[in-house]
């Protein structure tokens, strides 16, 4: 694969705005990822289980976008978006992952994933998936 380009400057100040769910059952991972989408501007609700993302749904929660883990114990991420997409079907889910993107990709083909996040990433790698599947709703400062 060859090196993305160096973002332009207006893409390094990109800031966004709305909510988005981080799913994922290591409190590290989810803590410093929800730190990381808050830095762009959003607003981070956060879930540690599959069930807890569908019950935070169940009560009325809401989120432009969500960040969802691959491999969880009980529900995974499979499961988890197959009924987040039951219940809200524009719902926009950027799959996260340390199993490699062909697998992830593999198993999630025409599933309704957004996008596909490699762990570990960049504060830049996580700003250009954000902007591109929230899109340039973002403003800039």
């Amino acid at each position: 694969m060859s090196a993305s380009p160096t973002p332009s400057a207006s893409a390094k100040h990109w800031r966004g705005q709305g909510i988005v769910l981080v799913v994922d059952d290591e409190d590290a991972v989810r803590y410093t990822s929800a730190r990381l989408i808050e830095h762009f501007g959003f607003q981070v609700r956060e879930a540690d289980s599959g069930a807890a993302a569908l019950a935070y749904f169940h009560a009325g929660g809401t989120a432009d976008l969500v960040l969802l883990d691959q491999s969880m114990p009980g529900m995974d991420g499979l499961a988890t978006l197959t009924e987040l997409l039951k219940l809200m079907p524009a719902l926009r889910v950027v799959l996260f992952s340390g199993v490699g993107e062909d697998a992830a990709r593999q198993r999630f083909q025409g599933k309704g994933i957004a996008r596909f996040l490699q762990k570990p990433f960049t504060l830049d790698m996580l700003r250009d998936t954000l902007r591109a599947v929230i899109g340039e709703r973002g403003k800039n400062p």
